[in-house]
């Protein structure tokens, strides 16, 4: 046993209301800050545009790719998290990240990956 007294129902309740009067006040305050308004100004608000949103397969493996990529490219979310802890979101294990159009031509020039697709968007489902 580890322990720890066993609380009741009207205890953890208690616990759960207290910790979710944290977070409130600790989410306006952020919120209020004015780097949070700065920050929502900067962010597009229009993600992956369809006209703006491109595929690339590779043509060499995923790891010399992202080592190419160091530095110069912005994960999402999936992907980072998979990088970092080897466990994504999604179904797919994608590389998904947002790089410069000079970065993706040199890439494209050194045979790195395949020329630029257009790309329709799918959820997959399972």
């Amino acid at each position: 046993m580890s322990g720890k007294p066993i609380l009741t129902t009207a205890e953890r309740w208690r616990r759960y209301q207290r910790d979710l009067a944290v977070y409130r006040r600790r989410s306006l305050f952020r919120r209020s800050h004015p780097r949070f308004h700065r920050d929502l100004t900067i962010l597009p608000h229009l993600f992956l545009p369809r006209d703006r949103a491109r595929m690339a397969p590779l043509l060499v493996p995923a790891e010399q790719l992202r080592e190419e990529l160091k530095g110069r490219a912005i994960w999402n979310i999936d992907t980072a998290a998979r990088l970092v802890t080897g466990h994504g979101f999604l179904v797919a294990h994608d590389l998904t990240g947002y790089l410069e159009s000079e970065t993706l031509k040199k890439l494209i020039a050194e045979c790195l990956v395949v020329p630029l697709e257009q790309t329709g968007f799918s959820i997959d489902l399972r």
